[in-house]
């Protein structure tokens, strides 16, 4: 008779098994929730291709528009024409040609192209596409390389492939910032991940060529040479050597070959501008906070987190130092549009994803609460990019919009005569006619103040030029451009466009032509 009930037999315990074990248990309970973890990964790699594919699509939509994107586009056009030409850039500044204020090798890689794919804008902006492609490859490379992660390096590409309009909607058009950016991060790539000295001079070298396409380069660079000279002195001195190579001899050539207006239009004019007050304050709160929060406070957490070593931690502190740095003194400046930005989105989002690769190395895996954290991380990471999201069609100009460029263009052809279009003088050389001095150009000549050289040789010869009635008409945009002369000779005679909305710049200054001033008749 057996000692208990049948049903109250004790269990058999196979040889096979054994009793649970918590540590197992939370395992499995990980297991579990791997799925999700995984899923929140899968939406944050979406997002960053989808940023990719939405850049892709608006940009390859008007890399042949045949008009302005924006505003000063049709001026840098007329820089390249001239060095393609064989002209000098950098000239007394007159109402023939006065140069904008950056330096000329954005001018110079855009002309070769010229007489390869033909006069307009295709060339520059192909230029300036691929540099961009350039340039997020490049955080890619940085952050997977340091951090480890490849999912964090295409995560930190994708972000600032996403401020694509925060940052003025610039990278692809026909202005000087993508091309520069490129080289500077060139040259911050090769500063970092390679300790060899012919590295190090290469990484000089490409800053030299970043600084001769866009002077702000220098400031931008400066604490990362000072973290060069304290960590690797003799890699500095290559730095140093290769990078004065390249600039020296270029400005000392340019400068006297122009008989020193090459330093006027690039140094002392822009030393010169006014500061924007409320920008003290605003690239803080709204360049910064109100656009990559979520960027910025992963780009904190890498220096709170204990992993990287003190040099890692300084050149990266010296990175974002320049680079927000420089954004921030452009944004001070009149005239700083949102492109001025770049550098600093793509400093924090590379500093950002090497953030999220360090909290996702920790987090990651280890336990239920770990698990937590790596979701909420991710969603936060996924927030900052519906944070950025912008609509694409805004981006990409009109059918209506060609329609009324190619208007424009045959109203200016069929008048007889030179026509000053001031804020966009590729329109008169569509018409076969010649461009002149563009508004822009003449108005940093007019903030050199009443004692200022360009100021004394411009103003007067363009108020020549229009009391005489040298134009058979002047095409104005802005009731700002109104120099001496212009209302005494000519008055407005008719609107250019019916329509309030059309043929109007995606991006910067929304100007257009808007008023055709005719001779008045003489005395």
């Amino acid at each position: 008779m057996p000692a208990h009930p049948p049903s109250e037999m004790p269990p058999v315990e196979s040889p096979c098994t054994s009793p649970p074990d918590p540590a197992s248990q939370q395992r499995s309970g990980e297991h579990r929730g791997i799925p999700w973890t995984g899923a929140a990964r899968l939406l944050v790699l979406t997002v960053a291709l989808a940023a990719l594919a939405v850049f892709a699509y608006v940009t390859l939509s008007r890399i042949g528009y045949p008009y302005e994107l924006e505003w000063m586009e049709g001026g840098v056009l007329d820089h390249v024409t001239r060095v393609a030409e064989g002209k000098p850039l950098y000239v007394p500044p007159s109402v023939d040609f006065t140069p904008f204020i950056y330096t000329p090798l954005y001018y110079a890689v855009c002309a070769p192209l010229v007489s390869v794919l033909g006069p307009g804008f295709l060339p520059l902006r192909l230029v300036s596409l691929l540099a961009a492609v350039a340039v997020f490859w490049l955080i890619y490379g940085l952050v997977s390389r340091e951090g480890g992660s490849r999912f964090a390096g295409l995560v930190a590409a994708g972000l600032f492939v996403a401020t694509f309009r925060r940052g003025g909607a610039w990278f692809d058009v026909a202005r000087v910032d993508s091309l520069f950016l490129a080289f500077l991060m060139g040259a911050l790539y090769l500063a970092r991940r390679h300790r060899s000295l012919a590295g190090a001079a290469a990484a000089g070298a490409l800053l030299g060529l970043s600084f001769l396409t866009k002077q702000v380069a220098v400031s931008i660079a400066a604490p990362v040479v000072l973290w060069l000279l304290v960590m690797r002195i003799r890699s500095a001195a290559a730095f140093l050597a290769a990078a004065s190579a390249v600039v020296v001899p270029s400005v000392m050539l340019l400068q006297s070959t122009s008989e020193g207006w090459f330093g006027y239009y690039t140094f002392e004019l822009p030393a010169k501008h006014a500061w924007v007050d409320s920008a003290l304050v605003s690239f803080w709160t709204a360049d910064l906070a109100g656009a990559i929060p979520i960027a910025a406070l992963l780009a904190v957490a890498y220096f709170l987190r204990s992993g990287p070593a003190r040099g890692d931690r300084w050149f990266w502190l010296s990175l974002l130092a320049g680079a927000i740095g420089g954004s921030y003194l452009a944004r001070l400046h009149s005239g700083g549009y949102d492109n001025v930005l770049l550098p600093a989105y793509a400093a924090v989002a590379v500093v950002a994803g090497l953030g999220l690769a360090s909290l996702l190395r920790r987090d990651g895996g280890r336990s239920g609460g770990g698990m937590a954290r790596e979701l909420a991380i991710l969603v936060l990471v996924a927030g900052q990019f519906a944070l950025l999201a912008y609509d694409p069609r805004k981006q990409i100009p009109s059918a209506a919009d060609r329609e009324a460029g190619q208007g424009v263009v045959t109203r200016l052809r069929n008048t007889v005569g030179d026509v000053y279009v001031p804020f966009h003088g590729y329109l008169a050389a569509l018409a076969g006619k010649p461009p002149f001095a563009h508004a822009q150009a003449v108005a940093d000549v007019w903030k050199g103040g009443p004692g200022d050289r360009g100021r004394r040789i411009l103003f007067p010869a363009l108020a020549e030029e229009l009391r005489r009635r040298r134009f058979s008409a002047v095409v104005i945009d802005e009731e700002w451009f109104s120099p001496d002369g212009l209302v005494d000779a000519y008055a407005p005679a008719e609107r250019v466009f019916a329509r309030p909305d059309t043929f109007r710049p995606v991006t910067g200054m929304p100007w257009r032509p808007e008023w055709i001033w005719l001779p008045k008749p003489r005395q």
